[in-house]
């Protein structure tokens, strides 16, 4: 038993600390929305009723529909300005990230993105303490502000991601087929970890303080990725500083002064022309990926596969779910939408793990571009569900449908870096980086906004604009296959044709 599990742990490295991280952001991703409905409810109810507790307060003045439609209101119009003060900030620290993670090591950043979260954790503690007194949007902007400035959701997980897959390249060389069941597996994971977050919040929803034990839970659940990444998480990158960087900036040089002050001042000017130029050389170099010519259809499929991934991003960032939930018309209760959570993670793990597994035993070419249009079918289905839902039961419902969304992750983290050459695929994913980034910020502007301004008249209606995009999003995707598949079967009667000559030497 002990050596199977010393076995356990030499095979796994990050995978561990990422089911901990996982598990922390389900907790926030779950209870943050319920917890900032409640806060916002209780303070807005006393200005108007004093003498009111919290419960009476929640529970009276829920369900008024002046005062309903104006909490509605106030959460969408300020979610959006909290998604900018995280992504800001994170558009300027996730390069930054990536450059550190490249230069010196993927663990350092990893650390270093993991504290920005480990202080957003002990604010939100801080923030159930005293929502009675204190405003919480000032410790969601303090809490969003510090983690985008560290690299946010993208930079802890892009930077886990990355130490799997340099282990992955350690593992089997040149064989680049292990790589996306490495991937695979490392995405069920995570959302294994989002999975049981999700089912603990479930049980502790009848409780008076789940908000904070929920924030109690994702602080130690952070502070424990911390922990194990700073004692037992290998380091997977290193690189050669100055055979790849140019000359160390911390080196010794027999010409220059002694005096510690000048010594400061030169590396740090050279440490801002490396950092000029590297970003120079960054962006050139992915114009390159984006623009030089290729064959067939493959640079408008490149250009193209990214527009549509941007459109994917901003759809299924709509963070409002739990607003529209609330409505008159469904009025759920906490347990309710934990359950629903819960059952949404556990059919999207389950369509990501099944989906390849099935499509696996298929002869048909380009399985990965046909997992992002099955995942992209599977998007659209649900907002048209959730944009003319007459009840709760259709509402829930949708939960199931993200067995096809599912399907998406897998597929989009393996079709497009199969359109670039290998030595192209680190700026491609730079890229994907911005993109990242950059969606939440045009999600929440837009979708929230369109939120606020049709809640009056049809609270679903901002739901059926992101079910036309993931529509269009669709059929993008299938034009592209059907532009692809030319290039695909001349590759595989290619490698048909090898393989019948290697049997006919042999």
């Amino acid at each position: 038993m002990l050596q199977a599990i010393k076995r356990i742990c030499r095979a796994t490295n990050v995978e561990p600390a990422l089911i901990l991280a996982a598990m922390s952001m389900s907790f926030l991703l779950t209870s943050q929305p319920q917890f900032q409905y409640w806060a916002r409810c209780i303070e807005l109810g006393y200005q108007e009723f004093p003498d009111m507790n919290d419960t009476v307060c929640t529970l009276d003045l829920a369900d008024d529909d002046r005062f309903g439609m104006e909490l509605q209101k106030d959460i969408a119009h300020m979610r959006t300005w909290i998604q900018v003060a995280n992504s800001i900030p994170n558009l300027i620290s996730a390069p930054l990230l990536g450059i550190w993670a490249d230069r010196a090591g993927r663990k350092p950043a990893l650390i270093f993105s993991i504290c920005g979260f480990c202080i957003y954790a002990v604010l939100y503690v801080i923030a159930t303490f005293t929502y009675r007194h204190i405003n919480v949007y000032i410790w969601f902007f303090a809490a969003e502000t510090i983690w985008g400035a560290t690299g946010g959701s993208c930079g802890l997980i892009g930077t886990m991601f990355a130490m799997i897959i340099d282990e992955t390249r350690k593992d089997t060389g040149t064989k680049n087929y292990s790589v996306p069941v490495r991937i695979i597996v490392g995405a069920a994971l995570q959302n294994f970890g989002g999975f049981a977050g999700n089912i603990v919040i479930t049980i502790l929803a009848g409780l008076e303080s789940r908000y904070l034990i929920c924030a109690l839970l994702q602080c130690a659940c952070i502070f424990a990725t911390f922990f194990y990444v700073l004692l037992f998480v290998r380091e997977t990158h290193h690189p050669n500083r100055v055979g790849e960087y140019g000359p160390d900036l911390g080196a010794a040089s027999t010409s220059s002064s002694s005096d510690p002050s000048i010594t400061t001042t030169r590396s740090t000017a050279n440490l801002v022309v490396l950092g000029w130029q590297h970003f120079v050389g960054l962006y050139r170099s992915m114009q390159e990926v984006l623009f030089r010519k290729r064959r067939g259809w493959i640079r408008f499929c490149v250009i193209t596969s990214l527009a549509l991934s941007a459109v994917e991003l901003i759809v299924l960032d709509i963070n409002y779910i739990y607003l529209y939930i609330k409505l008159p018309a469904f009025h759920w209760s906490d347990s309710l939408f934990s359950l629903f959570m819960t059952v949404k993670g556990l059919a999207a793990a389950t369509g990501m793990l099944l989906g390849p597994l099935v499509l696996a035993r298929l002869q048909i070419l380009g399985k990965d571009s046909l997992y992002i249009i099955l995942g992209c079918t599977g998007a659209a289905t649900s907002f048209y569900m959730l944009a003319f839902a007459p009840n709760t039961a259709t509402v829930f419902s949708t939960a199931f449908v993200f067995f096809l969304v599912g399907f998406l992750y897998p597929g989009s983290r393996s079709f497009v870096p199969r359109l670039v050459e290998q030595h192209e695929t680190a700026r491609l994913f730079s890229i994907l980086g911005v993109v990242m980034v950059i969606c939440p910020v045009i999600s929440g502007i837009v979708f929230n906004s369109l939120y606020r301004e049709t809640l009056d008249w049809w609270p679903g209606f901002s739901f059926l604009i992101a079910a036309v995009f993931a529509t269009l999003a669709t059929f993008g995707q299938c034009a592209m296959h059907w532009l692809m598949r030319p290039l695909w079967l001349e590759e595989y009667e290619a490698v048909q044709k090898e393989k019948a000559d290697t049997k006919t030497e042999a």
